[in-house]
Order: structure tokens, then C-alpha cells, then sequence
């Protein structure tokens, strides 16, 4: 995966082993050489009294970077609402 800024869709399941149910989150992140940098996070109010989505998409996002320091060796951080502009990706 290329360093650079990705959308994160966040969706409910419709069957076992799929997403593709109405969208409930978008996380910005920064893939950059050593960390993961989530920028931003937006989804539907109503929704998230009731399924704390905030907490939700920092939580996915830690999988995604334990999963990924498997196959990337400097990957070892994971900031939450951190963003450098100078930094080149």
C-alpha cells in the first residue's frame, strides 16, 4: 500500500462475510513510513449516540496498523487526529 491519504468506509454487514450495507463511517488516515495517523472522522450523529462511532473507527483503525506491522516492518505507531502538512506521502 502506497504512503498517502486513504478513506476508510465503515459500513453494517448485510450477510456473514461482506459490508455492503449502508454506510455508517468515513475515517481519514495518513499512511505515512511509520505510523498510521488518523486525520479525521466523520459519520451520522444519530447513529453514533447509540453506537459510540468515534470510538469505533480509532478501534478498527488499531487492527488495521497490528495487522499491517506483519508486513511492513516500520510500521509501528497509530496517531489519533494528527496531521503533519509538511510531511510528504
Amino acid at each position: 500500500i502506497p504512503f498517502c491519504t486513504y478513506h476508510q468506509q465503515y459500513r453494517l454487514s448485510t450477510s456473514p462475510n461482506s459490508f455492503d450495507g449502508p454506510l455508517l463511517a468515513v475515517g481519514v488516515v495518513d499512511l505515512l513510513p511509520t505510523c498510521l495517523s488518523s486525520v479525521y472522522a466523520f459519520y451520522d450523529p444519530r447513529l453514533s449516540t447509540h453506537l459510540e462511532l468515534g470510538k469505533y473507527t480509532a478501534l478498527r483503525e488499531i487492527e488495521w496498523v497490528r495487522r499491517a506491522m506483519q508486513l511492513r516492518v516500520d510500521l509501528h505507531y497509530y496517531y489519533l487526529g494528527y496531521y503533519i502538512h509538511s510531511c510528504q506521502k
